[in-house]
């Protein structure tokens, strides 16, 4: 977040496009409106698996109720 704040203050008319994966997302859901506002236009995540057994397997560390919301 310190290098997007710093990014924005230096270039605040650039926008940017983010990959994040989907349990910092919901970990992290509250900073979204941060990013929008320092200039991201859309958030880019995978998505391997909605099977909750699969997901367990892989470790992702969410569910797919979580991809759901």
């Amino acid at each position: 977040m310190k290098l997007m704040d710093e990014f924005h203050q230096e270039f605040p008319r650039t926008t940017y496009d983010v990959t994040i994966k989907i349990e910092h997302l919901r970990k992290h859901e509250d900073l979204l409106a941060k990013l929008r506002d320092k200039g991201c236009l859309l958030v880019i995540s995978a998505v391997e698996a909605v099977d909750d057994a699969v997901l367990e397997k892989l470790e992702k560390g969410h569910t797919r109720a979580d991809f759901c919301t």
